[in-house]
């Protein structure tokens, strides 16, 4: 495989495949729909197989340079970062309180286990 040139126009170094699979990934989860990797991958490459789909939808996943590329998409489309979607849903979260107004102590507790697991705090194995 040709080495890809990291400059302005391209600053994780992706081939127009892996683009456009980044491009479908954050078009769905833009539109509230599931997220789906594999048929990402379909809807780019000619793959025979799910189990192919899946595999290759594994190995872009696990590629830093891939992984940026879509956190810097979803921090300019507004769904992860500073007051992003994202973000705005786990305050409220905090806030929870319950039918009756009283302090929704779990679910409060289970919104911060989530801030955590985002920034790498927790590790629910513990």
């Amino acid at each position: 495989m040709p080495y890809i040139a990291i400059n302005k126009h391209n600053p994780f170094g992706l081939t127009l495949r892996q683009q456009l699979f980044i491009a479908h990934l954050v078009t769905a989860i833009r539109m509230g729909k599931p997220i789906k990797p594999k048929e990402c991958i379909k809807r780019v490459y000619d793959v025979k197989t799910d189990a192919t789909a899946r595999s290759m939808a594994s190995e872009y996943l696990s590629k830093p340079n891939i992984v940026k590329a879509l956190q810097h998409e979803l921090k300019k489309v507004g769904l992860v970062g500073n007051n992003s979607k994202v973000e705005r849903r786990l305050t409220e979260g905090l806030d929870a309180v319950t039918s009756n107004g009283m302090v929704d102590y779990t679910a409060r507790l289970h919104y911060i286990q989530e801030i955590h697991k985002i920034v790498g705090l927790y590790n629910a194995n513990c």
